[in-house]
């Protein structure tokens, strides 16, 4: 199984509950019985779907605003952006 601790998607589905398996925010999901008792932690993934999807939802998970209330474009690294724009005389 792959080792999902520590990694982006799962620190990111921790910030929120689980709605799957009723996993507390910092808590891992876990896998239940029929009866919902606790059998073993989800290994095969960082997180259920439903949490995943609701971290990315989550305001807290969104990148952070820019002095000028913009969001930064997808994949653009801001430290580049920023070297840029003072390369441009900080347009």
């Amino acid at each position: 199984m792959h080792d999902w601790a520590g990694t982006r998607e799962r620190l990111d589905a921790l910030a929120v509950p689980c709605r799957d398996c009723n996993a507390a925010a910092g808590e891992p999901c876990v896998v239940r019985d029929g009866k919902g008792r606790i059998e073993k932690p989800l290994e095969a993934f960082p997180a259920h779907t439903h949490r995943m999807n609701d971290a990315r939802k989550a305001p807290e998970s969104r990148p952070a605003a820019t002095d000028a209330g913009e969001t930064p474009a997808a994949g653009v690294n801001q430290s580049t952006r920023d070297e840029s724009d003072e390369m441009k005389g900080g347009q």
